[in-house]
C-alpha cells in the first residue's frame, strides 16, 4: 500500500462538469437517460430493432415527488 499525502490539483471543464454531475445523480437516483415524466408516469423511451427501428414508450412507475424532482434538475442540466 502506497500512501501519498499533498494536494492534488485538476481542472475540469464546464461540460465536464456537467457530464459528472448527470452520472452521479442518474445513478444515485435510478434514473435512466430515456426515462421521462408524461401524465403522471415516469416512462421509458426504448428503441426496438429487427429489419428496421422504432421507439416505443413504456411505462416504468408512478412519478413520486423525487422523480419529479431528479426530472427537472437533469433537464436543466442539459441545457
Amino acid at each position: 500500500m502506497k500512501t501519498v499525502t499533498g494536494q492534488v490539483s485538476i481542472t475540469i471543464s464546464p461540460e465536464d462538469e456537467k457530464q459528472i454531475a448527470l452520472e452521479f445523480l442518474r445513478k444515485e437516483f435510478g434514473w435512466s437517460e430515456d426515462y421521462f415524466i408524461h401524465e403522471g408516469l415516469v416512462n421509458e423511451l426504448v428503441t426496438n430493432h429487427t429489419t428496421h427501428a422504432w421507439d416505443e414508450v413504456k411505462p416504468v412507475r408512478e412519478a413520486d415527488e423525487t422523480d419529479k424532482a431528479i426530472s427537472l434538475l437533469l433537464r436543466q442540466l442539459k441545457d
